[in-house]
């Protein structure tokens, strides 16, 4: 059973030989001039033992990991470079990171609920489109939100347990080794802002996805609550702060 790589601190000088080199990039898709799509050139396996989870590959400077599923996963969130950063926070359909969260400041409504302008029952919209995905919109074209299908997906087909302490960082997470191919994925409890607060932080998960709910007009997110139950249909307020981790095809 592959395990995640031991710490590796002194993957902080790798940063600068590893992830920031740029020497050489080829396109994987699309347009050769297009920098949203190149590879750049990267020790995986340096890379793998600075972010301690299985490195596959990178686009855009952004790495990911293939556990053999319908799409790749970004190793980190968006708005960090390491697995047990939290990252940013981003209302559902919003792009740019805040730290407060309400209806009074979601962009997506005239300030109140009943307000909703975007994403409701008049434009039959239902999932984000790339100028309203923060990650398309922060990482490039190549990325974008994982759909509540796909994290679906990644659930039953990895073997979890829950990490209390992700290799000495004291980060609380839920570690994924695939059925496929035994590659790993780190996922850290971020928690989620109402308002200036996370109360949540270190103890439950939530992540967007990129679906509107079937039912309301409230945003789809994965869940994990501290009893360590899964959901992947998890309804939530749209103005919510949560982080995002990224896919790509």
């Amino acid at each position: 059973m592959k395990k995640y790589f031991n710490s590796v601190w002194a993957g902080f000088a790798i940063l600068a030989s590893s992830v920031m080199c740029v020497m050489s990039s080829c396109s994987i898709e699309g347009d050769n001039d297009d920098d949203d799509f190149k590879v750049w050139e990267m020790d995986l396996e340096r890379e793998a033992a600075r972010q301690s989870v299985d490195v596959s590959g990178n686009v855009a400077g952004y790495t990911y990991v293939d556990l053999g599923l319908s799409v790749k996963w970004a190793t980190y969130n968006v708005g960090s470079t390491l697995p047990f950063e939290f990252g940013d926070y981003f209302a559902w359909g919003e792009t740019d990171a805040k730290t407060t969260f309400s209806w009074e400041n979601y962009s997506l409504c005239n300030g109140f609920q009943s307000g909703i302008k975007k994403y409701y029952a008049k434009d039959s919209k239902n999932i984000l489109e790339s100028e309203d995905d923060a990650a398309s919109a922060n990482w490039g074209k190549a990325w974008r939100m994982p759909t509540n299908t796909e994290w679906r997906e990644l659930i039953r087909n990895c073997t979890w347990h829950l990490e209390s302490d992700f290799d000495g960082t004291g980060v609380a997470g839920v570690v994924g080794e695939s059925d496929k191919n035994g590659n790993i994925i780190f996922i850290p409890c971020a928690g989620y802002y109402e308002g200036s607060t996370n109360a949540k932080k270190g103890k439950d998960i939530h992540y967007w996805t990129a679906n509107l709910s079937e039912y309301d007009d409230s945003g789809i997110s994965f869940y994990m609550t501290s009893s360590y139950a899964l959901d992947p249909n998890g309804r939530s307020f749209r103005f919510t702060g949560f982080p995002v981790r990224p896919v790509l095809k």
